[in-house]
């Protein structure tokens, strides 16, 4: 039953132990093993380091890929435990938002998005995905607004692009521009082709019904859908035949002052339709249809290779890219009309001779080139996840503690495996020594009762109780009975406890100090024999 004395009493009186050790059987175990967690203890500080003297934190910024600078010491860190990638939050763009890609002259607007049922949704998550990976031109519009000033006319020119993305889920973006455009070579060559619109709308002849306003749809295709039968339908600008080809293009409406007019498809020999057939028999006289179409072609040539290339779609059919693609896809003018000086090149006879300029072509090349290796993505703002150096003391404090603990964990690991190889490697002898200390220790043991057992009998007295060991570790008890005399004719039974001998019933040489005490009636005259 619990009481507090007994519960005072192991209180008082527990002593602190501890478990016999033995030292490694090699002789240069203990320094070894000293200088070698030495230098790991060394090693593991320094490779925590960038591990622990670092807390993260949310950063924002508009360039969530660029790479985050190297700690200090982070290449002593195996690869995994380096990320290679920055990690930021996902931005939640919504429908109607405008969107700015970096250096692109485009400003875009979003202008739907849907999930991947195909049902519209009003926002989506963003990771900074490059357009150039998932995007491209869906479809291209031109409106021309002809305005009547004292003695003259001018025209307003707006252009507008489409662009169709699935990066991750599909989502449409919106451009429209009124402007001419500034920067680099290539939108140069848009601003050209504009001028030669609008310098032949201004020096038309008179039109036969009031014109104000014209319009014009198209849409890139591959195969645009008057192929042969048999044909791929599914093909798209950006994969192979199509991608190595001058670009065609589809009209897909044409209205003038609002009305629509007659159009033809592109044909299979063509790389733009024919709009100037139910315009010019309307509206203009004397004018050469072909001409009017070639203007067109030029101009949606021109917007959609200049925003493929903004948005870092770089095929071979780029027209920026390679001279003889862009003699292949623009073509010359010749507007043989009253008012115009016979002298006057159209900007685009200019362009294509200028293509065999080298010193031009190279600067064409470093254009396509910035947009061929910087990321084509929108300007929007991002959390981003860095390491930012703690204060010195908590610096300090984290990297001690984290090599503390890892040293602690290798040395129990070692203790373990090194305790198992030394025990192995000692069994035998620990074996052998145990079996011997265990036989002597039972022969003490059978010696001792022997001897009490032969006091009981009278034949020893207590002054002769002393040890007595055998002469070897395998005397068996007979020869240590018989050691005290007698042969083993006449024996009789001694039992003690659990030992039972058979002793001689006379002994050969039997010590005795007091003869009157014996039981056998020998006198002191023959009590002569000795103990051997």
């Amino acid at each position: 039953m619990w009481s507090f004395k007994g519960v005072l009493k192991q209180l008082t009186s527990y002593r602190l132990g501890y478990t016999p050790t033995h030292p490694y059987p090699w002789k240069w175990a203990t320094p070894a093993i000293l200088v070698v967690f030495l230098l790991i203890s060394v090693f593991l500080g320094l490779v925590n380091i960038p591990l622990s003297a670092y807390d993260i934190v949310q950063e924002s910024t508009y360039r969530p890929n660029d790479t985050l600078r190297p700690l200090l010491l982070s290449n002593m860190l195996p690869g995994i435990l380096r990320t290679s990638a920055p990690t930021f939050a996902p931005h939640i763009l919504t429908v109607g938002e405008p969107l700015v890609v970096n250096n692109s002259v485009f400003n875009y607007t979003i202008a739907g998005a849907f999930d991947g049922n195909s049902s519209p949704v009003s926002s989506f998550s963003y990771s900074n995905n490059p357009f150039s990976e998932g995007c491209d031109i869906s479809a291209m519009t031109i409106n021309l607004e002809f305005v009547n000033l004292t003695g003259s006319t001018d025209i307003n020119f707006e252009w507008s692009v489409d662009v169709a993305c699935r990066i991750p889920l599909l989502f449409q973006l919106s451009s429209t521009t009124s402007r001419f455009l500034v920067g680099n070579l290539p939108r140069e060559v848009l601003n050209g082709l504009v001028i030669d619109l609008r310098e032949v709308f201004t020096f038309w002849p008179p039109q036969v019904r009031p014109f104000s306003q014209l319009s014009v749809s198209t849409v890139p295709c591959c195969d645009c859908g008057d192929g042969p039968s048999g044909s791929p339908t599914s093909l798209q600008p950006t994969e192979l035949p199509c991608s190595a080809q001058p670009s065609r293009l589809n009209v897909t409406d044409v209205s003038v002052n609002g009305e629509s007019v007659a159009w033809v498809p592109v044909p299979l020999t063509s790389m733009f339709g024919s709009i100037a057939n139910g315009i010019v028999s309307q509206f203009f006289t004397g004018i050469s249809p072909s001409g009017f179409n070639e203007i067109f072609q030029n101009i949606f040539q021109a917007i959609y290779h200049l925003a493929r290339l903004e948005l870092g779609i770089i095929t071979e059919n780029q027209i920026f890219n390679s001279p003889t693609m862009f003699n292949d896809t623009i073509s010359d003018l010749y507007f043989p009309l009253p008012g115009l000086p016979p002298d006057l090149i159209p900007v685009a006879n200019d362009l294509r001779i200028s293509t065999s300029n080298e010193t031009l072509m190279a600067q064409w090349a470093e254009v396509v080139h910035f947009f061929n290796t910087t990321d084509r993505v929108p300007v929007v703002e991002y959390l981003r996840s860095i390491p930012r150096l703690k204060p010195l003391g908590s610096a300090v404090t984290a990297v001690f503690t984290s090599t503390f603990a890892m040293v602690s964990v290798l040395w129990t690991v070692f203790s373990i495996i090194a305790g198992a190889i030394a025990a192995r490697s000692v069994q035998t002898d620990i074996n052998d020594r145990h079996s011997v200390e265990t036989s002597h220790s039972e022969m003490e043991l059978a010696l001792r009762r022997i001897q009490i057992a032969l006091k009981k009998r009278g034949l020893l007295e207590d002054d002769e109780l002393e040890p007595v060991f055998p002469s070897t570790a395998t005397s068996t008890a007979a020869e240590l009975v018989t050691s005290y005399g007698g042969g083993a004719s006449e024996t009789f039974k001694v039992e003690y406890e659990e030992l039972s001998f058979e002793l001689p019933r006379r002994p050969k040489l039997l010590p005795c100090r007091n003869p009157a005490k014996s039981r056998h009636g020998i006198g002191a005259a023959s009590a002569v024999g000795t103990r051997r």
